[in-house]
């Protein structure tokens, strides 16, 4: 198997962290299999194909959405897309940011036990992945703040979930 490269990560000027929208057939990454130290979101509203995560080839359709833990090898998910029509958002943050909130706040607390589970990659799934996935469609036309809050919504949405499925 090809070696992941590092993807160095770099939120914009005034942003904690990185987050994109692609949409075929403009769309960042080719054939990139990458690992990053940040978490990853991605949300295809629109799309299906093959996603690439560690050692594990799945399937992706509309709404897929998955959050991955830290280093894990992953291509690009428009590398892997099969239909006519794809469309993706990414987030991409830090743990220490998360970390230092948990500490200070006990209401992230959650947050963090989802990060720490989330270590090797979780797919959302049922009706909740289009609801949050809808969210994070609005977090892309915010300003700075308001996407760092609604950043924290999504996670906590997401810690909520009774479960999500492994990727791994």
């Amino acid at each position: 198997m090809k070696k992941a490269n590092l993807e160095k990560i770099e939120p914009p000027e005034g942003s904690s962290f990185y987050m994109a929208y692609n949409k075929a057939p403009l769309l960042c990454h080719l054939d990139f299999w990458h690992f990053h130290p940040e978490f990853e979101i991605v949300y295809v509203p629109h799309g299906e194909g093959r996603r690439f995560v560690g050692d594990k080839v799945s399937r992706f359709t509309d709404g897929d959405l998955v959050l991955l833990g830290p280093n894990i090898p992953h291509n690009a998910f428009n590398f892997g897309f099969e239909s006519t029509e794809y469309e993706e958002y990414v987030i991409q943050f830090r743990s220490e940011h998360i970390g230092m909130m948990t500490e200070s706040f006990p209401e992230f607390s959650r947050i963090a036990r989802l990060l720490a589970s989330a270590q090797t990659g979780i797919a959302v799934t049922g009706t909740a992945k289009h609801r949050i996935g809808r969210m994070i469609e609005d977090m892309y036309r915010q300003n700075c703040f308001q996407r760092l809050m609604q950043l924290f919504f999504v996670l906590r949405e997401v810690s909520l979930l009774p479960h999500v499925e492994d990727l791994e």
